[in-house]
């Protein structure tokens, strides 16, 4: 039990020892003020001696704090502590009356030391040795066997017999009611701190149950009492964007204020406390309110990002789907009559002679049309994209090659920096060509959008769980508004002018392909950023 425990025990000694040095100071505190008025009173024999063995009191107090501390013998040194208290109240009542002495009240000390120490049996030893040495001191003054010192105290009469036994009677029966009621209360008290030990343990034990069932829920928690944030789980942490360890009474007011601005049930967005990133949110609220005033506020917050953005994955899927299997037809409709009228066109303009003028509008009409069969090939492409053929490549060197390529590109400006910070430096399988058409579109998407100067940055990093690769391509452009957002990756949606459209849907199509994902996050006037989620490898190609 907890209570028998070395260090418990230890505790029990140092109280022991704080208590015998309180009674001591008492003590001597008395002896001096009883001598005040006589100075010369004080160097009298009985009450030097007094002095003495106080002060060999606090030498002894201090020898046991040495042992203490010094050794782990507590059990021996709460034996030598009570046979010392047992020496101490000897002394004292042998120079002042022995039985007859106040100071046998000290023996009580000493057994009640010995029940706080040893329980029962050591308070009954105790007991047993202090009515012995009252006996002997009620015998010597009846027989006057023990030595004589001078300056002692002493009762030269001799009290009849009947009297000297109810003396030694009632001291006896004095010390075995103490040491019976002693060690009843430490029995008593060892039980109840044992029960409390007991309690504190399956307290702590359903404490951290519950607070591992808590951390291990895929919902994130937060308690305030009385208004103030006294419990965070780390999923709440990571939706707020704040350290579950270091809550100050700012982030505490600030959560405060977002939670009570949503709904519950409904729940809504959140944006971080940093600034970066949006949640969507469902929340659950329940208070309690205790009989002394105090509340408790509990609010249960389900993230729905990743469902959502998986929801608008299906849905973006599907819809593309729909798109893709009207438009192929209708693609192949246009294509057939598209190169019958090129085919036609050519003919005319290698079997007739024709005037300048005619000759450039031909030429504007075949260069036209080729540019409407690209496109129509694009979207094949995206529509119907081919099977990847998957490879070991080095992508650090295929974006390098992509940005060399780009710089050719008519929409380049001189002022864009292209900046790699490549933290990943394995190979990963995937298909090269489609690999380099989704950063050339990327590249272009962002090269579009910067105004003047400005720079795109690229980073590759493992995504944290070692099976995928986190790519993002941040440029500093003019940003797509909000409204915007969740139209980016549709074939032929596009805010720029002289643009298709299928750029970004094709870099869409592609990454599923790869069994990846690719998200944008986009701040108008301050730029925009893609996330792509890359496999590694390519398990079962």
């Amino acid at each position: 039990m907890q209570d028998t425990t070395p260090e418990s025990f230890r505790n029990k000694l140092i109280w022991v020892m704080l208590f015998r040095i309180v009674v001591v100071s008492i003590l001597l505190f008395a002896t001096i003020m009883k001598n005040i008025r006589n100075f010369s009173s004080i160097i009298r024999f009985e009450s030097t001696f007094f002095i003495l063995i106080i002060i060999l009191a606090y030498l002894a107090s201090l020898v046991y704090l040495y042992l203490l501390k010094n050794t782990k013998w507590y059990r021996a040194s709460a034996i030598s502590q009570i046979i010392g208290d047992i020496v101490f109240s000897t002394a004292l009542c042998y120079f002042s009356g022995k039985d007859g002495s106040i100071f046998t009240i000290f023996f009580a000390f000493s057994i009640i030391i010995a029940s706080i120490l040893f329980s029962r049996v050591g308070a009954y030893i105790t007991a047993a040795i202090s009515s012995v040495i009252i006996l002997i001191f009620a015998l010597d003054r009846q027989f006057l066997f023990l030595p004589y010192i001078v300056g002692m105290i002493i009762d030269s009469s001799r009290p009849p017999l009947d009297q000297l036994i109810y003396s030694l009677f009632i001291h006896i029966l004095a010390y075995t009611v103490i040491a019976q009621l002693s060690s009843y209360l430490s029995t008593e008290l060892k039980t109840t701190s044992e029960k409390y030990y007991a309690q504190k343990r399956d307290y702590t034990f359903l404490f951290e149950r519950y607070k591992a069932i808590v951390e291990n829920l895929s919902d994130g928690v937060l308690l305030f009492r009385n208004n103030h944030l006294v419990y965070i789980n780390d999923i709440a942490a990571a939706l707020f964007s704040v350290n579950a360890q270091n809550i100050d009474e700012s982030v505490s007011v600030r959560l405060r204020e977002i939670l009570e601005n949503l709904k519950p049930t409904s729940g809504g967005e959140i944006q971080s406390l940093n600034g970066k990133g949006k949640r969507f949110i469902t929340l659950r609220h329940k208070r309690k309110i205790y009989e002394d005033g105090t509340t408790d506020d509990v609010y249960v917050i389900s993230d729905l990002t990743e469902g959502r953005r998986l929801q608008e994955e299906i849905i973006r899927a599907e819809r593309l789907a729909s798109i893709g299997k009207v438009a192929t037809g209708f693609a192949h409709e246009i294509r057939n009559p598209l190169s019958s009228i090129l085919g036609s066109i050519e003919l005319i303009k290698k079997g007739r002679s024709l005037n300048q003028e005619d000759a450039i509008l031909m030429d504007i009409v075949i260069k036209e049309l080729l540019r409407v069969n690209e496109l129509i090939e694009r979207f094949l492409m995206f529509a119907r994209p081919a099977p990847p053929k998957f490879k070991e490549i080095d992508l650090h060197a295929l974006i390098k090659e992509v940005i060399e390529l780009i710089r050719f590109d008519r929409d380049y400006k001189d002022g864009i920096r292209f900046e790699i910070n490549d933290e990943f430096k394995k190979n990963i399988e995937a298909d090269e060509s489609m690999m380099k058409q989704v950063f050339w579109n990327l590249f272009k998407n962002s090269i579009q959008a910067i105004k003047g100067d400005g720079s795109v940055s690229i980073s590759l990093r493992d995504a944290g769980d070692g099976v995928n690769l986190l790519i993002t391509v941040t440029d500093t452009g003019c940003g797509i508004p909000p409204s915007e957002l969740d139209r980016v990756f549709d074939p032929f949606y596009t805010t720029k002018d002289k643009s298709t459209g299928i750029g970004l849907s094709l870099v869409y199509s592609i990454i599923r392909e790869h069994r990846g994902s690719i998200s944008v996050d986009s701040t108008a006037g301050v730029g925009t950023t893609f996330r792509i989620l890359l496999p590694i490898r390519q398990r079962g190609e």
